[in-house]
């Protein structure tokens, strides 16, 4: 909501040049979405807005996406301690990798008190088998096994 579509085209074509990535804070606050729904005539917000200009690549590194709607993404934990967002219980890993690359990592320690890939794998695998429960009443080990969880922090050795 920062920056004007020329802006993120440039750096887009930039990062493309430099065979770069883009990291970047997307639908972090709810008031973002609301800003860019009324000054960018989109139905939801950022990430639709986003896409409507092409600024969606498979190098943007998209941060703190907590506002967003079920068709745009998923954050993890900071969504929890942030705002209380409904959208934080509604996305599975298994949705999550229909949508998009998914990779775990920590946040700072003012957002969720704390930077520990480990606590965020815990998190990872003890929300993704709540929700099982939730929508299917029933517990699923196979939600998001030890082995995947393993896998989406990339180079993490235990």
């Amino acid at each position: 909501m920062n920056a004007t579509d020329g802006l993120l085209l440039a750096t887009t074509d930039t990062a493309k040049e430099l065979k770069t990535g883009i990291h970047m804070h997307v639908a972090e606050i709810a008031y973002e979405n609301q800003f860019v729904t009324e000054t960018q005539k989109v139905d939801h917000g950022t990430v639709i807005h986003l896409e409507k200009i092409q600024f969606l690549h498979d190098n943007l590194l998209a941060a703190h996406t907590v506002w967003v709607n079920p068709a745009e993404g998923w954050c993890q934990s900071i969504s929890l301690p942030c705002c209380c967002n409904e959208n934080a219980w509604i996305f599975t890993y298994k949705r999550c990798l229909m949508l998009a690359s998914v990779s775990l990592g920590t946040d700072g320690a003012p957002s969720n008190n704390r930077m520990s890939r480990v606590d965020e794998m815990y998190l990872a695998s003890l929300i993704n088998k709540g929700r099982e429960v939730h929508t299917n009443g029933t517990t699923d080990p196979t939600a998001l096994p030890a082995e995947t969880v393993l896998k989406l922090n990339g180079d993490f050795k235990l």
